[in-house]
């Protein structure tokens, strides 16, 4: 069962958000992250860290979602649910991002062991 933890994402999730560029919450309106989105959060986290591995400091979304057979707007959708990581005209920085998602993963992990 996904339910709302407000309390824990209030001292959690905005403390590990706290160095990205925003700490904007989840955008639905009952704080809920679609289980296809987090599912695909590991696949970016994946080649994010292959983009970084051959020698690459910045992604697009495009390239992101190309790679994984996704469009470049689906990616900047999925990670929209968690803030605002690009930068117009630079795109991702690649280290940046995947901080971004361990953080992410990091609290729904512990949102998870909480609620059983």
């Amino acid at each position: 069962m996904n339910r709302p933890l407000a309390p824990l994402r209030g001292m959690f999730y905005l403390a590990l958000m706290s160095d990205s560029k925003s700490n904007a919450a989840p955008s639905t309106p009952d704080n809920t992250v679609p289980k296809a989105v987090v599912s695909r959060l590991s696949l970016y986290l994946r080649e994010l860290e292959h983009l970084t591995r051959d020698g690459f400091s910045t992604t697009s979304s495009n390239r992101l979602g190309s790679v994984l057979g996704f469009s470049d707007a689906q990616v900047r959708k999925d990670l929209a649910y968690f803030g605002h990581f690009g930068y117009p005209g630079i795109g991702y920085r690649c280290d940046e991002l995947i901080s971004a998602i361990k953080k992410i993963r990091l609290v729904r992990r512990i949102r998870g062991s909480f609620l059983g």
